[in-house]
């Protein structure tokens, strides 16, 4: 007779064989059997004899029981773990690069960089600008809208290029001499052409689909630097323009993505790799806004039109003092004092001011980029229609300015633009 310990674990870890573990004990001699059959007259005594074997065979084989043991655990947990890696498809894929380069499988980066797949690309199609005159220089970016050579960027870029030269230089170094075909100061969009065929494009999207919460990239040549990166998320698609201190009656593209200095007229690309806005500005770090490509659109189908023009000022323009303003509402004060660039912003009302030009009546007077237009005479701003109405006619306007959580007074000269 022969008295076994089995543990048994069936593992699909080994090709599905059956892992069997034994403990045997040794067999029971005749005459112990003899022994027991009379000492089973006893009850008691069997009780403690029954009890003193299986101690004895225990303690004599136990080191093969806790071998068992620990192999059967192990076994188990290893099916576990295996399991929840199985669930997760990405771990079981690495690369497996050989000396060849290749690479047998796919990995994680292969997998979800889709951000460098999208400028992979549409960069070769992003251009550098560089323009020039007898007064003023300037740089910004651009991109390729035909293989000809027609590319698409920002006026301001190529603003004091009227009467000079546009140096171009593709991503891959090369350098062309731009001509300006096309500026319309109103929607701040220009159009050059240079002496190139078959060149890379870029496809203008369709921004009316675009959605809150979309990803886009940022593409552009900072500094002259050559295809600089930023990317987030659509924060709103129609921006309207007189929260912006502006009047061309464009529903700009908000983003969180940066556009740097030097970015402005590069594309704003969403994940199909088509343009979707043109970068236009920056209010602040995560505040940036950007021209709709339906907007690009309509201006490169009047390029004629706009071609027999003449681009020139005019008196019966509104005055102006010189100012890229947002209306402040409780939301964007929000976003905006999360920016510890600005400081002490504790009121949600009035025109924030984003950038002060250069000379202008504004920075002439003092007025500062941060600052918060409350009120011009004494009338209250709500949006940039009441400036336009309170600089009317005025020779002279008193600003109340919010400036780091004080109140200041500021007067300012209103400017009509010249010929």
């Amino acid at each position: 007779m022969w008295k076994l310990v089995r543990l048994q674990y069936i593992s699909k870890t080994f090709t599905s064989q059956k892992c069997l573990v034994e403990a045997v004990a040794l067999p029971v001699t005749k005459s112990k059997m003899c022994s027991y059959s009379t000492q089973r007259q006893n009850d008691d005594h069997k009780q403690i004899n029954e009890s003193a074997f299986s101690t004895q065979t225990f303690l004599r084989y136990k080191r093969h029981l806790v071998v068992a043991g620990l192999l059967a655990g192990t076994i188990a947990v290893y099916e576990k773990w295996k399991k929840k890696f199985n669930d997760i498809s990405i771990i079981s894929k690495v690369y497996a690069v050989g000396d060849s380069g290749d690479k047998s499988t796919f990995g994680l980066r292969e997998k979800f960089n889709f951000i460098a797949d999208v400028v992979e690309k549409v960069s070769p199609a992003v251009v550098c600008i560089e323009s020039s005159s007898l007064f003023r220089q300037g740089a910004g970016s651009g991109f390729i809208v035909s293989r000809d050579g027609l590319i698409v960027t920002n006026a301001h870029v190529v603003q004091s290029a009227r009467h000079g030269e546009v140096q171009v230089k593709l991503s891959d170094g090369k350098k062309h001499t731009g001509k300006l075909q096309v500026l319309d100061s109103a929607s701040d969009l220009a159009l050059i052409r240079i002496n190139a065929v078959n060149l890379p494009t870029i496809k203008l999207g369709n921004s009316q689909s675009l959605r809150p919460g979309e990803y886009v990239v940022a593409l552009g040549s900072p500094l002259t630097l050559s295809n600089t990166v930023t990317s987030g998320i659509i924060s709103s698609t129609a921006r309207n323009s007189k929260e912006l201190g502006l009047r061309n009656g464009i529903n700009y593209i908000q983003t969180d993505a940066p556009i740097t200095f030097g970015n402005s007229g590069g594309p704003l690309i969403n994940l199909d790799g088509e343009a979707v806005g043109v970068n236009s500005m920056k209010i602040t770090d995560g505040i940036s806004f950007a021209i709709p490509s339906d907007d690009v659109k309509k201006f490169l189908a009047k390029a004629d039109q706009y071609k027999q023009e003449k681009l020139t000022l005019n008196k019966s323009r509104p005055p102006y003092i010189g100012i890229m303003s947002l209306t402040l509402t409780p939301n964007i004060a929000a976003q905006l004092r999360s920016r510890p660039e600005i400081i002490n912003l504790d009121i949600d009302h009035g025109l924030f001011v984003a950038e002060v030009k250069r000379g202008s009546p504004a920075c002439q007077a003092g007025i500062k980029k941060y600052d918060v237009i409350m009120k011009m005479d004494n009338f209250d701003l709500n949006d940039y229609e009441d400036l336009i109405r309170a600089i009317k006619d005025k020779q002279m306007v008193k600003c109340t300015v919010r400036r780091e959580g004080k109140d200041l007074e500021i007067y300012v000269k209103p400017r009509y633009p010249t010929d």
